[in-house]
Parts: C-alpha cells; structure tokens; sequence
C-alpha cells in the first residue's frame, strides 16, 4: 500500500510503496507555507480548502497561478479590489533574496509565505489591486504562495496547490486567510466613531469571513472559469 497522511486539511499519497517509502514518507515536510501549517496547528475549527480539477496541463495551471497581472483584467468586479481601472497601474517586479542554504538558520530565516524546509525557485515583490506591497513565490513542484500587505498590521495570505491529474489536465486546491482576528460587531462600531476612512475595508472583511461556505465556492468556481475563457 501506499503511505498515506492527512495534514493541514489535505490528504498526502507518497507515489511509491514499501517499508522504505513508509520511512521516506514520514520523514518528509509538508511542503506548504510556514505561516499556512502554524494556521492550521492554531486554528479551531481549520481553514476550508477549495478543490477544482482544471481542462488544461500542470504546466499552464502554474503559469497563471504566478502571473498576478491578469487578475483585475481576468477577474474584474470578482471582488471590490479587483476592477479593469487598476490594471493600468505599472507592476514592477522586485526579486526577493530568500535564504536558500539547508542550515536550520536559513530555515528559520525564511519569511512565512514560503515553506520552512526547501526555499523557493522564485520570489517577487510587486504593487497590485489588492495592496501596494504584495510577494508571490513559488517552490517547485507545487507551491505557490501570495502575501498582500493590507494595512499597518494586516496581511492577506493565499496559498495554492498545482497537481497534474492527467495528460492536459490538473487540478488546483487554494485557501486564503488574514494575520489578524476576525472583525467583530463591535469592532465595526469602534472603527466608525474612531477611524471612519477604515470602516469600508473593516465591513468588506466582516462580510467576507461570514458568507456561507458555498457562496465561497461559488466565487471561487466563477474565478476559475473567467480564466478557462483563455486557458
């Protein structure tokens, strides 16, 4: 049989079989973002992966998964950030020096978007639709990884997953999340009386962290279709 785990909400095969691929496996990373596997040890009840297979290769799927000036074009009135209007800006991309040695120093030194145990084959600093300060990563086979400054303490985080499935086909699994709390009631009236120009992006927040799960999906599924219009 093939070693199995589950970890950080997804379901792991090792491709091989055998006492020594049952070693090989436990011993193996989960290769996803440190700040995405302190999520899940944090978090009760964990993070909601979305799943969808995809018509098109491997190969294709991570070209536009790491291409993020496509999304106010692609993705436009997907969400209040993402509109034509803003894909006029200049995208000027910055390459991040990211600690690559094995040492548990470099290890430790990686930032949290990128994996702990193996550093990335790229890593990028840009201005987006979504924030003026973004990075995106991307660690083979697998792993592509965004961090979005969203205000003075707040970072928006999204992690995807790239798996082939198939000649000409793959599939994507992808989850987003904030660094900082859930926005309360509460909160929305403390921000009105004392921060007013914040209320907009505090109610956005409010009103995503509550929609049901299936209008997530929903959105989600809309995102990859827009791109299967040119994929």
């Amino acid at each position: 049989s093939y070693p199995v785990r589950e970890d950080c909400g997804l379901i792991w095969v090792w491709p091989t079989a055998g006492p020594a691929a049952a070693a090989a496996a436990a011993a193996a990373p989960t290769p996803l973002a440190k700040s995405l596997i302190e999520f899940f040890a944090a978090q009760n009840p964990p993070g909601t992966w979305f799943r969808r297979e995809l018509p098109y290769s491997w190969d294709v799927l991570i070209e536009n998964l790491t291409d993020p000036s496509h999304l106010p074009f692609s993705h436009h009135n997907l969400t209040p950030n993402l509109h034509r209007s803003k894909g006029k800006l200049p995208m000027p991309f910055t390459p991040i020096n990211v600690p690559s040695g094995n040492s548990p120093g470099d290890a430790a030194a990686r930032p949290g978007y990128v994996l702990e145990h193996k550093a990335p084959l790229a890593a990028f600093e840009f201005p987006s639709a979504m924030s003026p300060a973004a990075r995106v990563a991307f660690t083979p086979p697998l792993n592509v990884s965004y961090e979005y400054n969203m205000g003075p303490v707040n970072k928006w985080h999204d992690d995807l997953v790239a798996v082939p499935s198939g000649p000409g086909r793959s599939v994507a699994y992808t989850i987003g999340r904030s660094d900082v709390p859930k926005v309360q009631a509460g909160d929305l009236v403390t921000t009105l009386l004392t921060n007013p120009k914040a209320l907009l992006q505090m109610l956005n927040r409010y009103k995503y962290q509550n929609q049901p799960k299936h209008v997530y999906h929903q959105q989600m599924n809309k995102l990859f279709d827009q791109d299967s219009v040119f994929l």
